[in-house]
């Protein structure tokens, strides 16, 4: 006889069948959903009364800011630095950085020689109002004015240096002696005659050489002697470069040395200006004009030096601050160097004093 083929099957089987369906529908429906944290803040109690308030305890909650440790506390000070740059066809020469307070800033002046280095750095600089002045050779000064602030910025200055252009000379006279002291001026030529354009002058050395500097390219003229009291007649010449050169030969003179003392006391006076002005030539076919004048200001020990004057009578007057204007005569010869003291009296609220 054939058996019937669920019979065939144990009973565990069935078992075991029901049990894992019951499990699944406990997993699918029954089972608790998972609870998220609370992060909410706790509520704040209420109180019924002002005395409750007071006796009830300081509740206290973690903060939540970080703290900077490694942040420096603001203490007024600061570090600069920076870089000093020029063209790249140029090299870096005799370098100087200086840090100058402006007016109102109590700090002192700082400056550094770099020589060739371009970097430089400034530690523990006050917070306040600067000027940074930065200087090289044949190089045109940098000035930059600043505000430096202790609130965590870190400076870094970019100097940029230009490359001077200048006009260098020579003046001597008709024997070959080099004019030591003459001031040389150079004014630049302009189209616009309303504009006022400030001379720039240098003073020769002893080898009568000279170099006008910071200037710009164009037409200029260049006059021995200063525009003011020249010497001898000017040349126009063009800076098209970084470089011009220009000589001048004047006619043999003479010179001056001016001393300047008090009356009371017969102590040199420094500061005092002596103007050296020309009243009459020796001969009627003098080069120079007959109101030729010079003037210098004397120096610590009471000397001011006129080194080209063209012979003739002259009058010399010395003057300036507190001292009574003071006029001597005198005669200056080619070739000759006049020596001349000069007393000068103290100006008096009354005069009849």
């Amino acid at each position: 006889m054939a058996v019937p083929p669920n019979a065939s099957r144990p009973l565990w089987l069935w078992v075991s069948l029901g049990t894992l369906g019951i499990l699944l529908l406990w997993v699918a429906f029954f089972r608790p959903a998972p609870t998220a944290p609370n992060h909410t803040e706790p509520e704040s109690p209420s109180w019924d009364s002002a005395a409750e308030l007071a006796a009830a305890p300081a509740t206290v909650r973690p903060s939540t800011r970080r703290e900077e440790t490694n942040t420096p506390k603001p203490d007024g000070f600061l570090d600069i630095e920076g870089t000093v740059v020029v063209p790249r066809w140029s090299e870096l020469q005799e370098a100087t950085i200086s840090l100058i307070p402006q007016p109102g800033n109590p700090a002192a002046k700082r400056e550094t020689y770099l020589g060739n280095r371009p970097n430089f750095r400034f530690e523990k600089v006050a917070e306040g109002n600067w000027i940074l002045e930065a200087t090289a050779k044949n190089c045109h000064k940098y000035r930059g004015f600043y505000t430096f602030l202790d609130d965590g910025t870190r400076y870094h200055i970019l100097a940029p240096l230009e490359l001077d252009r200048l006009i260098r000379g020579k003046v001597v006279d008709e024997s070959g002696l080099p004019l030591e002291g003459l001031k040389v001026a150079a004014i630049r030529i302009v189209d616009d005659l309303t504009l006022a354009v400030t001379p720039r002058t240098a003073t020769c050395d002893r080898d009568g050489n000279f170099a006008i500097r910071n200037l710009r390219p164009g037409p200029y003229r260049v006059i021995p002697g200063g525009n003011r009291y020249p010497a001898g007649k000017e040349k126009q010449i063009q800076l098209a470069g970084n470089e011009a050169y220009v000589e001048f030969i004047l006619p043999n003179a003479g010179s001056a040395k001016v001393q300047v003392v008090s009356k009371a006391a017969n102590e040199p006076l420094s500061g005092v200006t002596v103007t050296a002005r020309r009243v009459s030539a020796p001969t009627p076919e003098s080069q120079a004009p007959p109101g030729h004048a010079s003037s210098a200001r004397t120096d610590e020990t009471g000397t001011a030096l006129l080194p080209y004057l063209p012979p003739g009578e002259y009058s010399f007057s010395a003057f300036g601050g507190k001292w009574r204007r003071r006029i001597e005569r005198a005669s200056v010869r080619s070739g000759i160097q006049t020596q001349l003291v000069i007393q000068v009296g103290n100006i008096k609220a009354n005069p009849r004093q």
